[in-house]
């Protein structure tokens, strides 16, 4: 898959064309004067519009803090260093953005294989220090405040990622000596013995109290509560706003029917069929060809025209056609007039000359029945005639987050419903380890990865989600819970497991070293 990447970019049109396209990408940005940006404040709460996809003012000014993090305190209070900063900024999130639809776009997917494998890697570190790969887990999961599928995700399309750039970069042409020595190193072969030590064989008994309670204080990491979070949640869907516009009535079955039965054509799959047409210049010769593929003494065109001898036929490749995609008109009247799903037709006459089609498949069309439909034309209903009115209070909502407004202060001055959410982990987890039922159910997880991404020193308090079923979700961090060490005795078990499993891998580690004076992989 990498190669035929290389292969395609190594053409110059292709990285023309690419070029052009980050080019027009970047260049159609609108963004707003980054230097006074987070200092006044914004009428909207995005910076730049890429590709479709925008970048909050919440990310940009958070990653834009932790940048300038990165510099040396008296060189980041200078204006002017601040402003290369904030433009390097947006410019890395621009392009991470343009990559990122560029690797989406090419089709570029990353197996589950090559995905568990990279996931391994990341928790490496963790599970050399004994910790089993659930725990190991769940630890990452709290330190980058994500859902085990917003981290799989991430680390896919990370992955896709550096495949594409990979694909991208410009062939250079190596000096003939390294490319020697690679092949020389390439197709070298070696022959060695290795052995496989099981843990089997090993034993590690469990110290005492004091020194396991020392191995769970050192080992902080591995026994740590999730983090906690509440939050206030506002949902405008299109049904709400509908209901609350006097003299708007939710569209009737009846009247669905009749946008139905003036769209039929719409919902009507019209027949197709697969043919091979000659044309001929002559009645005769059509005639000829006709009549060696009805009595079966040819099986194609192609060979009927050889077996007759004529020398004039135009013969077109095999192509699926409708009624109205077939030309010219004649040719369409026979071939989809034609009773049965396979056969020959003609000879057919028209302004192009003599015509012989072999129909060699036939597709029936379909019509979706109103009942198929019902609910997407409701849906469609609703949220054309919602609208205007549901972006008029999305617009206000917006206003009012960018002035510094929470959900619940927006909500009660615009006198919309909310729900202060309680305690709940980055898993949608309360208190007692139950699920929390939040609604609506299919945004749960969304809503959840927004809050936990959220911080308590964002200049803006509260974000709108913008949902694929046309409703929008505005979510605001109210308390943070952080993560808490497990006492000991609540965890007691999992340690001495742990620790166990870490003495007997050092034992195998040294018995290798040792007795068969090679090095140990694996640890």
């Amino acid at each position: 898959m990498l190669q035929a990447m290389r292969e395609g970019m190594n053409s110059w049109i292709l990285k023309t064309v690419l070029i052009l396209l980050l080019g027009g990408a970047m260049g159609g940005l609108v963004l707003m004067d980054t230097i006074s940006f987070w200092r006044t404040g914004v009428s909207r709460g995005s910076v730049a519009n890429v590709a479709g996809e925008e970048i909050s003012f919440v990310e940009f000014d958070r990653q834009y803090r932790m940048d300038l993090r990165r510099i040396p305190p008296e060189l980041s209070q200078k204006p002017d260093v601040r402003a290369v900063v904030a433009r390097d900024t947006l410019q890395e999130q621009m392009q991470k953005r343009l990559l990122v639809k560029a690797t989406a776009d090419s089709g570029l997917i990353v197996g589950d294989v090559v995905a568990a494998e990279r996931i391994r890697e990341y928790l490496k570190p963790l599970t050399d220090q004994g910790a089993l790969e659930s725990v190991a887990l769940a630890t990452v999961l709290q330190q980058r405040q994500l859902s085990e599928k917003a981290l799989v995700d991430t680390l896919r399309q990370e992955l896709a990622v550096e495949i594409m750039m990979s694909a991208l970069v410009v062939p250079v042409t190596a000096p003939p000596q390294e490319v020697l020595d690679w092949l020389q190193y390439d197709m070298e072969t070696r022959a060695g013995e290795y052995i496989r030590i099981s843990g089997a064989g090993f034993k590690a008994d469990a110290p005492d109290e004091e020194s396991l309670q020392k191995f769970h204080a050192d080992k902080t990491a591995l026994w740590m509560s999730p983090e906690y979070r509440s939050f206030s949640l506002l949902v405008l869907t299109p049904e709400k706003v509908l209901t609350e516009i006097e003299g708007i009535e939710i569209v009737s079955d009846d009247a669905l029917k009749k946008t139905y039965e003036d769209h039929i054509a719409d919902y009507t799959e019209a027949d197709k069929r697969t043919v091979t047409q000659a044309v001929f210049g002559g009645e005769e010769d059509a005639k000829a060809v006709f009549a060696l593929l009805k009595d079966g003494k040819a099986k194609t065109l192609a060979e009927a025209a050889e077996k007759s001898g004529t020398e004039d036929a135009q013969i077109m490749e095999a192509e699926e056609h409708t009624a109205q995609s077939i030309f010219p008109e004649e040719i369409s009247d026979a071939v989809f007039g034609f009773e049965k799903d396979k056969g020959v037709v003609g000879p057919i006459k028209s302004p192009l000359g003599w015509h012989v089609v072999n129909i060699t498949a036939t597709a029936r069309g379909n019509v979706t029945s109103f009942d198929e439909v019902k609910e997407t034309l409701r849906s469609d209903w609703i949220l054309d005639h919602a609208s205007d009115p549901l972006y008029t209070k999305v617009s206000e909502l917006e206003d009012m987050f960018a002035g510094g407004a929470s959900v619940q202060e927006a909500a009660e001055f615009m006198q919309i419903g909310f729900d202060n959410v309680p305690f709940l982990t980055s898993m949608g987890a309360a208190a007692d380890g139950k699920a929390y039922p939040l609604e609506p159910a299919k945004h749960a997880q969304a809503v959840l990865e927004k809050v936990f991404a959220m911080s308590k020193d964002d200049e803006i308090k509260a974000e709108v989600l913008e949902m694929d079923d046309g409703s929008f979700i505005a979510v605001s961090l109210d308390e943070v819970k952080p993560a808490q060490k497990i006492p000991y005795e609540d965890v007691a078990e999992n340690v001495r497991e742990t620790w166990v499993k870490s003495e007997k891998k050092k034992q195998m580690r040294d018995r290798a070293e040792k007795n068969c004076g090679c090095r140990a992989n694996g640890w």
